[in-house]
């Protein structure tokens, strides 16, 4: 018969969570119809893959209203 082992498990300090936090919204404007929306920060930076973006270097999301091309509204449209 196999004896059971008991595992100790060290325990670890909490993860660090900022509620108080507000958060950061990047300004995108469509290349094609002109619309602009703001989208989190942390959106732009884990969702997208180095060919999503645009020749200017923004990542480009496609517009809500005709999907054209929307980039960064720094950016040039």
């Amino acid at each position: 018969m196999l004896k059971k082992k008991t595992i100790q498990y060290e325990e670890l300090p909490p993860i660090p969570f900022q509620p108080d936090e507000p958060d950061r919204y990047i300004r995108f404007k469509c290349k094609e119809c002109g619309f602009e929306e703001d989208v989190p920060d942390y959106i732009v930076d884990e969702s997208f893959a180095p060919y999503d973006f645009d020749e200017s270097g923004s990542p480009a999301v496609l517009c809500i209203k005709c999907d054209g091309n929307m980039i960064i509204k720094r950016a040039e449209v």
